[in-house]
């Protein structure tokens, strides 16, 4: 009997092991409720601290950088937070991160995985560590720490990874709120940008007596750099812009909206497509970052004159359509894409060309999401495809003509994704 009582756990283990028990059920209850990461984290390292009753407790989580951050911590100075040599390869966190196992060193001194500890951090006797495992992957490691040695017993590394497993399920699900959150600000604002882009383009086709204009474009899923416009710049002359801005996203469309106002500006001011497009060189190359160009073509119509004078920056072919010789021809001077150079040779490289028309003759303005556009199998729509979709269109109106560009290149791609915008400008001579 005396044997047997001498075995029984005495009171304080008892009220040792509820409060433990409690503080699980706690953090069970509390962290369901919260949906906020760093509210999560927060909570976790608090009752950590509490239910151990350690002098001090930290999370260490697995960036997108692959790197180990502290997201929260409990009584842990600025200078500790800062000293602290965080690394997947490494130290304590390192062994945890590798061996997929909770630590338990009771004699920090005395262990060669934990003796840098005292390093940055004074009066640490024994230390807890333990993994948080989210599938296959370590994400995070929680610590406890006391200053006395012998602080924590197994019971204490068993109950912290049941604080570990509760608190992965929980920063898992508050990691997916966030970027659901993170999605739909996006998805918002991505469809604001479209929508400021859509309303950037021409509502309506300029009327130019003998000229019939028509235009479209079609965005990807993504908001893009596609710009085209249409100014009249008196009643027998129209200006033809296209361009696209490299890249995707917002900062494509901001600097669409850029481009739009320079060009808009300086377009009534000069008569020759080659000025205007190294004045809009000189003042994109001084704002845009230097990972972003844009490419274009200038054209303006003179009815009186029958002719069209032009200059292309890098962007692709223009296409020529004669009547009387029944030819498509690609037309392509040279130049180079406007903010690749601050001037000189952006200057030399550029050419200005210009050509006479006739009656039914028709000029076709394209961005890349056209010729690139692929179908499920990868394959590119191409040059050849435009040339042979538009040598049956010959003796239609500007709008049929773009019409069937689009049907053919739609029915090319069947279900494939469209990456890129495609924007289509067709101008046809009536006299």
């Amino acid at each position: 009997v005396l044997n047997l009582l001498l075995h029984l756990p005495t009171a304080s283990i008892f009220d040792k092991k509820m409060r433990e028990i409690e503080s699980l059920q706690n953090l069970s209850r509390d962290i369901s409720s919260i949906l906020g990461y760093d509210e999560v984290v927060a909570k976790v390292t608090s009752l950590t601290r509490e239910a151990l009753n350690s002098d001090s407790s930290w999370l260490e989580m697995n960036q997108v950088s692959e790197k180990l951050q502290i997201v929260s911590s409990q009584n842990l100075t600025d200078d500790e937070i800062r000293n602290m040599p965080l690394s997947q390869e490494s130290g304590l966190s390192g062994w945890i991160i590798k061996n997929r196992q909770s630590v338990l060193v009771n004699e920090v001194l005395k262990d060669n995985r934990t003796a840098h500890i005292l390093e940055y951090k004074k009066n640490v006797g024994s230390v807890l560590g333990v993994p948080l495992r989210s599938k296959h992957d370590v994400i995070g490691i929680l610590y406890a720490t006391k200053a006395k040695e012998y602080g924590f017993d197994q019971d204490d590394r068993e109950m912290l990874q049941a604080f570990a497993n509760q608190a992965t399920v929980a920063i898992d699900n508050a990691r997916l709120v966030k970027e659901s959150i993170e999605k739909e600000r996006l998805e918002q604002e991505l469809k604001v940008a479209q929508d400021t882009q859509m309303r950037l383009l021409p509502k309506q086709m300029p009327r130019i007596e003998h000229l019939d204009v028509d235009a479209f474009c079609l965005t990807a899923t993504e908001v893009g750099g596609d710009y085209f416009d249409l100014i009249k710049l008196d009643e027998h002359r129209l200006g033809v812009v296209i361009a696209d801005v490299s890249g995707k996203g917002l900062s494509a469309a901001f600097y669409m909206a850029e481009l739009k106002g320079i060009v808009n500006a300086v377009a009534k001011l000069t008569n020759s497509p080659q000025k205007l497009l190294q004045q809009v060189n000189q003042i994109l190359f001084a704002t845009m970052d230097r990972k972003t160009f844009v490419s274009m073509i200038y054209a303006i119509f003179d009815m009186k004159k029958k002719r069209i004078t032009y200059c292309r920056a890098g962007h692709g072919p223009l296409i020529h359509f004669s009547s009387e010789h029944e030819l498509t021809t690609f037309l392509q001077p040279k130049g180079i894409g406007v903010a690749l150079d601050g001037g000189r040779i952006f200057d030399s490289e550029l050419e200005e060309a210009e050509i006479m028309w006739k009656k039914d003759d028709f000029f076709v303005f394209f961005t890349d999401g056209l010729n690139e556009a692929r179908n499920a199998s990868l394959e590119e729509y191409g040059d050849e495809r435009i040339l042979q979709s538009l040598n049956i269109s010959r003796g239609k109106s500007a709008g049929d003509i773009q019409k069937a560009i689009l049907e053919d290149v739609s029915n090319f791609m069947g279900d494939a994704k469209r990456h890129d915008d495609l924007s289509i400008i067709v101008v046809k001579s009536c006299s």
